[in-house]
């Protein structure tokens, strides 16, 4: 799990028509909690972040909360969630200092799509430097044993309960490279990975 002292890198948003009020979380592999910062979208959102509840009047407001561990947000009112991971200095302290700031925008729980393919940067030294790579999945807790990575079913044992939501998430270290994640039903996917002093994340595909 990773975190970030600050917003600076929150420039993009999820299409307004694709807000929610229901948004899942399971974290950064690897690193130290990691830091949500939601938005509302309209007047009067109330945000509960692990069940504790954030008044927000004021569309445009924002919260932020370091998070350990799958988190579930829930509101009154649509917002926006971001994870952030934080830098190599503040995970780690000592070398070989991998990671740096990035940031993955968060859908509202249940539109995603079945089939995801993503691909993680790579490891040549040239184009990327890229040598941990994990892909988080989140999918509705009876779709557990029918979620494969690349052909094989995700282990039962690498899925944690998600708050209250009836979801799951799992952190699968993955290699460098293009990798397919289906369920039968619809199934959250982020890609990320850390560097010397670098990193990336993104997210699979959603549906409004």
């Amino acid at each position: 799990m990773k975190k970030l002292p600050c917003l600076a890198g929150a420039r993009h948003g999820i299409p307004l028509l694709s807000a929610g009020a229901r948004l899942l979380a399971a974290g950064m592999l690897v690193a130290t909690p990691f830091l949500a910062a939601g938005q509302a979208q309209f007047q009067s959102s109330q945000q509960q972040p692990e069940s504790v509840v954030v008044g927000i009047t004021n569309a445009g407001q924002f919260y932020d909360i370091i998070v350990d561990g799958p988190v579930e947000f829930k509101a009154s009112q649509p917002i926006q969630v971001a994870q952030f991971a934080n830098g190599a200095a503040s995970d780690h302290g000592v070398a070989p200092f991998e990671g740096d700031p990035c940031e993955i925008l968060l859908p509202p729980a249940g539109h995603y799509l079945c089939t995801n393919v993503v691909y993680t940067l790579p490891n040549d030294g040239v184009t990327g430097g890229f040598d941990r790579n994990f892909l988080n999945i989140i999918v509705a807790q009876s779709a557990i044993s029918n979620t494969v990575v690349d052909g094989s079913v995700v282990a039962a044992t690498n899925f944690v309960v998600i708050g209250t939501s009836g979801y799951c998430g799992a952190q699968v270290p993955v290699t460098n490279g293009v990798h397919t994640v289906r369920s039968s039903q619809p199934v959250w996917v982020e890609a990320y990975g850390w560097g010397s002093w670098d990193a990336y994340g993104y997210c699979g595909g959603i549906v409004k």
